[in-house]
Parts: structure tokens; C-alpha cells; sequence
């Protein structure tokens, strides 16, 4: 499973990346033997942050339809949110999406 993190402004970065640095190191510690999880990117979306979506839809860059639930969040105090995302519409399918195609979907 991959992630997305969402964060309030660019001011919240500094305390999200400590915040997120921590939540990390302790799931890592939890999940030993796990498949570690791959971070796609961090958007600073103040309006998404306040109702994130469970799903995320569009195209591809080919124009074919594209539709990858959110799975799973979690979320501190309205300042970030991460968002796991069920991947499988990224790597399957006739023409596989990029990371360029899941952040037009945003």
C-alpha cells in the first residue's frame, strides 16, 4: 500500500515532518516483518485536509478513467492527514497509471 500525506500550509510542514518522523519510526518498530509502505507524496491542501475523499478519480495521461479508493486515514488535529491508498489501479490495467496521473486526481 502506498500513502499520500496531506497537510494544512506550508507552514505545518516543519511540524508535520517531525510529527510524521515519529509516527513512522513507531509503526515501524510495530509492523516488523511488514511490507514497508511507500510515501507518494505530500500536498498542502487546506479544503481536502478539512473532508478528505475516499476516493480519488480522473484519467490516466492516455484519458483512461481512473479511480483509486482511499482505504485508510489518519489524521492530527486538522493540521495533517495521511491517506493510504489502495494501489492496484496504478499497476494493473491496459495502460498503468503514473505518479503524475494520482496527483491530477487531487
Amino acid at each position: 500500500m502506498n500513502m499520500l500525506v496531506l497537510v494544512r500550509s506550508r507552514q505545518d510542514l516543519a511540524r508535520t515532518r517531525s510529527d510524521l518522523s515519529d509516527f513512522f519510526a513507531l509503526r515501524w518498530q510495530l509492523s516488523a516483518g511488514q511490507p514497508h509502505e511507500t510515501l507518494l507524496g505530500i500536498w498542502v491542501a487546506p479544503m481536502i485536509l478539512s473532508n478528505p475523499p475516499s476516493v480519488l478519480t480522473g484519467h490516466n495521461g492516455s484519458g483512461s478513467a481512473l479511480t483509486v479508493p482511499i482505504t485508510e486515514t489518519v489524521a492530527l488535529s486538522g493540521l495533517w492527514t495521511i491517506c493510504w491508498i489502495d494501489d492496484s489501479p496504478l499497476k494493473h490495467g491496459d495502460s498503468p497509471a503514473t505518479r503524475l496521473d494520482l496527483l491530477s486526481l487531487l
